[in-house]
């Protein structure tokens, strides 16, 4: 029998990057660069499911190319197929209200780090001439209807209180597919609510504050830039703290 924090788990990991056979097997895969957290999920996962631990390397292929990545399968599992028949109701993955009630704040972590990312929403120069970045924007790539966007919406305000808005992306490649996004305030309500449950693998998703390390837009800027951004960055670290 397992428990509520554990089913809570279960629910989240085949959610997000993952496939459940008609078997009742469970494949998951990760990016080379997400081998920290593959292990530590598939490790969760083996103790919930009573099986032994393993992952393989193979190459993905991506539009024509190929990169190093990860996998694991679970063995045929009971579970699982009660789990398949609520994530799966006509054949392939719909978020129903039923399934959003298994879950908690942990499994929210759980989709942010398989399927969430933070953006830098805008870069410059203010009226000063210094490096100028507002916060950045959190963006769940869902890919779901307008009907489960709006469900999934609801669940992560009960959540955490992060009021997300629903994003079309890609119009013209893929319509009516939709993904969530927030900024500002409900950024850091959303982050606070989850950040209990992040890996140290994963922090750049949940780090808010900007980070000279990391910042896409740094490249672009002269030595004497980087040296103002340097200091405009230990404010915005203190506003944000």
């Amino acid at each position: 029998m397992l428990t509520d924090a554990e089913k809570s788990f279960l629910y989240a990991c085949c959610w997000g990057d993952a496939t459940i056979a008609k078997s009742g097997t469970l494949l998951i895969r990760h990016s080379a660069k997400q081998k920290d957290y593959m292990e530590w999920k598939v490790k969760a996962l083996c103790h919930i499911l009573k099986c032994d631990y393993w992952i393989e390397s193979y190459f993905a292929v991506c539009n024509g190319k190929q990169y190093p990545a990860y996998r694991w399968h679970s063995p045929v599992s009971d579970i699982l197929k009660h789990i398949r028949k609520k994530l799966y109701p006509e054949g392939k993955k719909i978020i129903t209200k039923d399934f959003l009630s298994h879950l908690n704040a942990q499994s929210l972590a759980v989709l942010y780090m398989d399927d969430g990312n933070l953006h830098i929403r805008k870069r410059g120069f203010n009226a000063k001439g210094e490096p100028y970045i507002r916060e950045r924007i959190i963006e769940i790539a869902l890919y779901v209807s307008a009907k489960e966007a709006e469900l999934i919406q609801y669940w992560i305000k009960d959540l955490t209180g992060a009021a997300m808005t629903i994003r079309e992306p890609m119009k013209t490649l893929s319509s009516g597919k939709y993904n969530l996004r927030c900024n500002g305030k409900s950024s850091r309500s959303f982050i606070q609510a989850i950040e209990q449950y992040k890996l140290p693998a994963m922090s750049y998703k949940f780090d808010l504050c900007y980070d000279l390390s990391s910042n896409r837009g740094k490249s672009q800027w002269s030595e004497a830039d980087l040296l103002k951004y340097a200091e405009a960055d230990k404010e915005t670290r203190a506003r944000n703290t």
